[in-house]
């Protein structure tokens, strides 16, 4: 019942940092307020999510450091797909009397290569994000202001539930 209970809770990666989980944002500051930013969501998260929180973090960062504008170099989404299955999937067929009666015999007959199994893509979004004030700096192109982005992206924000205490 509890673990139940459990499954049914877990959902989309919040917005959040990444933390002891591996999923969420994470970033790391390069030079003069340039920052590498990575936002990965879990299963449950699809590609939109994700490159809808890293385009927030990367305008709420950029503000943080008290910047104005911000652009993206390199930007790469990747999706990655991880495909499990069972090769014993099959009937299982065995006789005995149980360990209080002396021997038993299991025999384990894998039919037609492998059974169900289970899917799961994720996504992740990475880039280096360049933060500024005034002009953009040369070879800077596609730049976004910090405050549209905030204002237009911040409905679409999930933040985890605050922890119970």
């Amino acid at each position: 019942m509890l673990l139940l209970a459990a499954c049914s809770t877990a959902g989309p990666t919040p917005y959040q940092a990444g933390g002891e989980s591996r999923y969420g944002y994470r970033e790391a500051t390069l030079s003069d307020g340039t920052f590498q930013l990575a936002f990965a969501g879990n299963s449950r998260t699809d590609r939109e999510t994700v490159e809808t929180y890293f385009l927030y973090r990367a305008a709420e960062h950029s503000g943080e450091l008290g910047f104005s504008r911000f652009a993206l170099k390199d930007k790469v989404v990747e999706r990655l797909v991880q495909e499990t299955y069972d090769p014993y999937w099959g009937p299982y067929w065995g006789y005995g009397y149980g360990r209080n009666y002396g021997s038993s015999v299991s025999i384990t007959v894998p039919l037609g290569g492998g059974g169900p199994g289970y899917r799961s893509v994720r996504y992740s979004a990475s880039a280096t994000v360049v933060p500024f004030n005034g002009q953009a700096p040369l070879g800077v192109e596609g730049y976004k202001d910090v405050e549209q982005v905030l204002s237009a992206l911040g409905p679409a924000i999930r933040r985890p539930p605050p922890e119970a205490q």
